[in-house]
């Protein structure tokens, strides 16, 4: 399976709207920091790591503290390197992660 750039971009887009849309009743119109402070399953942040080639140290602090809801700039850096290193994966590699991240749900 193969998927292209623009393809991502819109299933991330996408992803992003609904959880937006999701969060609004409960904090009246903004989206907080976490956001997975109640995701629940777990999270293979070495594999993840592993396949995106991104400090795996970083990554793990970062999923910490947001599911802490203390998230922070140096979490923001890490996850956007995620996203950019997702972007320039391989189709196969990119469905590796999607898996990793399929495992994680959350209440709505």
């Amino acid at each position: 399976m193969k998927i292209t750039e623009s393809q991502l971009r819109k299933i991330v887009s996408e992803e992003i709207k609904n959880k937006l849309q999701e969060q609004e009743p409960t904090v009246k119109g903004k989206v907080g920091k976490s956001g997975a402070s109640d995701a629940e399953g777990s999270l293979d942040v070495k594999k993840i790591a592993e396949t995106l080639k991104v400090d795996e140290s970083k990554l793990k602090t970062a999923v910490s503290n947001i599911r802490k809801g203390t998230r922070n700039p140096a979490d923001n850096t890490i996850f956007g390197d995620v996203f950019a290193a997702l972007l320039k994966a391989s189709p196969e590699d990119t469905v590796k992660v999607m898996n990793v991240l399929k495992k994680v749900s959350a209440e709505s």
